[in-house]
């Protein structure tokens, strides 16, 4: 993970002692592993080509806690499927570590084929 910045001046307290450079970068690497357990499935709505699907799962290991879920709706077709779904994603490791307490949420739409 790495970021740079060039601002139009360097960033300085009151007292004129610098506390960000005009331009500068960071860099850092960090190896991450979590062990995960889910589940995953669909149920058909009646008789028709409709369904929901769902997934839920949840891990730590470099994280305190990792979890992922996931709902939506899938129309079946001959050729394959359509899915809207809405997706959440949060993790979470140790207090000063690299990456701490972010999360990810919003909608998704896709396609499945069948050959």
């Amino acid at each position: 993970m790495s970021s740079d910045w060039e601002l139009s001046a360097a960033v300085t307290t009151p007292f004129g002692e610098t506390v960000l450079e005009k331009q500068g970068g960071i860099k850092s690497d960090k190896d991450l592993w979590d062990g995960i357990v889910g589940l995953r499935g669909n149920f058909d709505l009646g008789n028709s080509n409709w369904s929901v699907l769902y997934s839920l799962d949840v891990g730590t290991g470099s994280s305190e806690l990792t979890w992922n879920a996931m709902a939506g709706l899938s129309r079946s077709f001959g050729w394959g499927d359509l899915i809207l779904v809405y997706r959440h994603l949060q993790y979470d490791q140790k207090d000063g570590e690299l990456l701490q307490d972010f999360s990810f949420s919003g909608p998704a739409f896709g396609a499945t084929f069948r050959f």
